[in-house]
């Protein structure tokens, strides 16, 4: 893939924790870069990208949505 298969997404320390948990979230892990801020920031595919914007506007909701942390 390259690099414009892929965006970022910025979210916080403790849901990118219970994300890495997931198999199928490896750039979420090795990519991952700490933020001063708390936040984490990692790609992910673009269709990924779309079908989380499907769930919620905001990202780190709709992982929280998906991880079963929070409802719509």
């Amino acid at each position: 893939m390259k690099n414009s298969d892929f965006t970022t997404i910025t979210i916080s320390k403790e849901t990118h924790q219970q994300l890495v948990n997931l198999p199928w979230f490896v750039n979420a892990k090795s990519s991952a870069v700490m933020n001063r801020n708390g936040t984490v920031t990692f790609p992910v595919g673009l269709d990924l990208h779309a079908k989380l914007l499907d769930v919620h506007e905001d990202v780190e909701l709709a992982i929280q949505i998906f991880l079963g942390l929070k409802t719509n």
